[in-house]
């Protein structure tokens, strides 16, 4: 396919690290990731956006412009959990660490390594148009625990769990993918409310941070996406928070970022700011020549890009990927859809209807 045969141009040509997946039954997925991974020679980290389990439901980017290729809704074939806001409405952490066990679980079955979740976002604006019921909901004490619990539950079954959008995309009314939101937040206000999650699901070992497309000028008086901004990602996050794991950038497509910058503009300021994984960006090879020319003329240290290298290689060996990196076919079925998992997901849904009362 198509598909295929760019993704062989990106391993060949470019010696790309890795793929993030938006589609496909989990027998494609399986067969897709076999084949590719049999042409790269180090092996290649599968990531995916699994916020309710290994499905992939994306009509929501289609509202909003996005992503014209990909298919109105493929279920992806595994357990479809409900939203982490009615995860969250149990009031049971448990069933957070449990959904991430049968999502890892089910990911790894099929060749997927890393999950773009739990998102950790505290969602205290009710009218957030992106975070939503993707929240654990609105008190960051909550969204700590709930989110602590489904990280440990993903990595005790060698699945990379990702905190997202740091610093936090709760309280703001516009659409990251649509443009940059500028929050008058302080370090004192994030510290009470956007950071609690985020420190919470460090303690708990989550081995990667996705960044937020938003401006925050008291942090950063440049009013860069925090994406781009090393006062929020290497002094905020690796200094002040102590995360040493892989930090990856939000879909470099999103308007937040390309409104304003390049594509070679945007990934060299984002390797400057701290981060170790370009995700998605607007013009891979524009993007890969603007870091491969600013390493050159010295702009980027080398060393610089070592740290990242070494981040993703040491989280690459965690997996067992420089062991095995292929996946059985012919055994799927034996994790994935699992009946006991679909009921765990329907106890969940039940247990998560609320009464709400307006006195």
């Amino acid at each position: 396919s198509p598909v295929y045969q760019y993704a062989l141009k990106m391993i060949r040509d470019y010696r790309i690290g890795g793929f993030i997946l938006a589609g496909g039954t989990v027998t494609d997925i399986a067969v897709m990731a076999n084949a590719l991974q049999r042409e790269s020679k180090v092996p290649l980290i599968m990531n995916a956006d699994l916020e309710s389990g290994l499905t992939f439901s994306v009509p929501w980017r289609h509202l909003r412009g996005r992503g014209p290729e990909l298919p109105d809704y493929i279920s992806g074939g595994g357990t479809q959990f409900p939203s982490l806001m009615a995860v969250a409405a149990t009031n049971n952490p448990d069933y957070a660490y449990r959904m991430g066990k049968i999502t890892a679980r089910e990911a790894r079955a099929t060749g997927i390594h890393w999950t773009n979740s739990p998102v950790v976002n505290v969602n205290n604006n009710p009218e957030n148009p992106i975070i939503n019921t993707r929240s654990f909901g609105e008190d960051p004490m909550q969204v700590a625990r709930f989110g602590a619990a489904y990280v440990k539950g993903v990595q005790e079954e060698n699945v990379l769990a990702t905190l997202k959008h740091f610093p936090g995309l709760g309280d703001t009314e516009e659409d990251t993918h649509m443009g940059l939101p500028v929050l008058p937040f302080d370090l004192k206000r994030l510290e009470s409310i956007e950071l609690v999650p985020f420190k919470a699901g460090i303690e708990a070992g989550a081995k990667a941070v996705m960044t937020a497309h938003l401006a925050l000028p008291k942090l950063d008086a440049e009013n860069r996406p925090a994406t781009l901004s090393r006062p929020i990602m290497t002094d905020l996050l690796r200094k002040k928070l102590g995360f040493q794991g892989i930090i990856v950038t939000d879909g470099m497509t999103m308007q937040g970022v390309t409104d304003k910058y390049s594509p070679e503009e945007a990934a060299v300021l984002a390797i400057e700011a701290g981060a170790d994984v370009v995700l998605v960006p607007e013009n891979f090879q524009r993007s890969y020549q603007g870091i491969l020319e600013a390493v050159k003329s010295g702009k980027i240290a080398s060393t610089r890009i070592d740290e990242s290298v070494r981040r993703i290689l040491s989280v690459k060996t965690w997996l067992g990927l420089d062991k095995s990196r292929f996946v059985d076919v012919e055994k799927i079925s034996d994790v994935v859809g699992d009946p006991e998992s679909g009921a765990l997901a329907q106890e969940i849904s039940d247990k998560s209807v609320t009464l709400l009362r307006n006195n």
